[in-house]
């Protein structure tokens, strides 16, 4: 399969996955005189209707001087997840859940004249 082959201070990760949704997300986070950088690994296996589940191979904190590089490869096997949640919610729960989702924003939406 094609995934991600992430290398970062010493060590490789690959992720990917057959069904669902892979992610890199490198986030910084400024406040006053606090600084918070760092690089998160994960995805949304959807193999299985009834149960998604939340897959997380990295969550490392960076530093200024840190790097970091991704390649896009085809990938015999991912790495071993650090964590791995099951979605609380079946099908039916998420299309409820989506639905009140969807109505509360039409409402907000009327309310301000926009549709």
């Amino acid at each position: 399969m094609i995934g991600f082959e992430i290398n970062i201070k010493g060590t490789t990760i690959f992720s990917g996955l057959e069904n669902g949704v892979a992610s890199i997300i490198a986030t910084q986070i400024s406040k006053n005189d606090t600084l918070s950088i760092d690089l998160n690994v994960s995805g949304l296996d959807t193999s299985d209707e009834n149960i998604k589940k939340h897959i997380y191979w990295l969550d490392c904190p960076l530093k200024e001087g840190d790097s970091f590089t991704v390649n896009i490869k085809e990938i015999q096997e991912v790495s071993t997840p650090i964590d791995i949640k099951p979605t609380e919610l079946n099908q039916e729960e998420e299309n409820k859940k989506d639905l009140e989702r969807y109505y509360a924003l039409k409402k907000k939406l009327e309310d301000k004249g926009l549709i």
